[in-house]
């Protein structure tokens, strides 16, 4: 019993699905898109309406909405059914694209891509036929059919020198950290070295002990060599009472003064206010 109810429920559907639930006696009782076969009293499908895709041509579908076969999306029938770029190919019934158009990469030559937004031919990146193919940073390389930068600026790091970087924003080449083009790329107390092009300290200064002579020492603040204590390069570096030593940079007693007893003769004393004798 369960298997017959379960029967008549799917002819039931059957007959809903096909619009004429207990059959037709008119087209009244179908579809829009349909109409009543008389003799077997069920509706039929319209000649020009369709209910399924396989009711169409091979190059259409049919639409669910208005059961009529339409050209299927990329398939045509005329031109009209195919993009402004394109003809309708009536052997095949495909869209393929008009001359001096592409459907893809394989309509082009072999350093061409398909623009997708204008579906014409054009240079892939890097490739030119002149100058405007390329960026502005570049030139074309007729023979070579390739973009270039110019001097000076560049694509990548291997385009500048090996003291230099590229930078991806200008695409201008800078030094990198540590190294320099020009004296502007040091600091104040540097120039730039043009053959190594580190940055040295200037005439005058300093950036070690090494660039000082031996009684003097390269002050880190100044960059500038400065005497050490006990030594001078100059009288100012010494006490009113004393000279400095040209051989030894060494602050030594003037004659006729003193910095301690010992340099006053038997018996006398050094006055510590005025460096003298007594």
């Amino acid at each position: 019993m369960r298997n017959i109810v379960i029967l008549l429920a799917v002819v039931g559907m059957f007959l809903f699905l096909s619009g004429c639930v207990g059959g037709c006696e008119s087209d009244a009782n179908c579809k829009e898109w349909q109409t009543c076969n008389l003799e077997k009293k069920i509706c039929e499908v319209k000649p020009g309406y369709c209910e399924a895709s396989s009711q169409c041509k091979e190059w259409e579908t049919c639409d669910t909405k208005t059961h009529k076969c339409v050209v299927k999306k990329g398939m045509c029938t005329r031109d009209g059914d195919c993009e402004t770029w394109q003809l309708c190919d009536s052997a095949t019934h495909m869209c393929k694209a008009k001359a001096g158009y592409c459907m893809d990469d394989n309509d082009c030559a072999e350093i061409e891509v398909c623009s997708k937004e204008s579906h014409r031919c054009e240079p892939a990146e890097g490739y030119c036929y002149n100058n405007y193919d390329c960026n502005s940073w570049e030139y074309c390389n007729i023979g070579e059919r390739r973009c270039y930068p110019v001097e000076g600026r560049c694509n990548s790091g291997a385009d500048c020198k090996e003291w230099q970087y590229c930078d991806n924003k200008t695409k201008y080449c800078y030094a990198r950290e540590g190294y320099c083009d020009i004296d502007t790329d040091c600091e104040k107390w540097q120039r730039c070295n043009e053959n190594t092009h580190l940055c040295v300290p200037q005439e005058g200064y300093c950036d070690s002990n090494a660039q000082c002579s031996s009684w003097e020492f390269c002050d880190p603040a100044k960059h500038v060599c400065t005497v050490k204590v006990g030594y001078c390069n100059t009288e100012e570096d010494c006490e009113e009472w004393q000279t400095c030593s040209a051989s030894t940079h060494t602050c030594r007693v003037k004659l006729g003064r003193c910095g301690s007893d010992k340099d006053c003769g038997t018996g006398g004393y050094c006055d510590e206010r005025t460096h003298t004798c007594h």
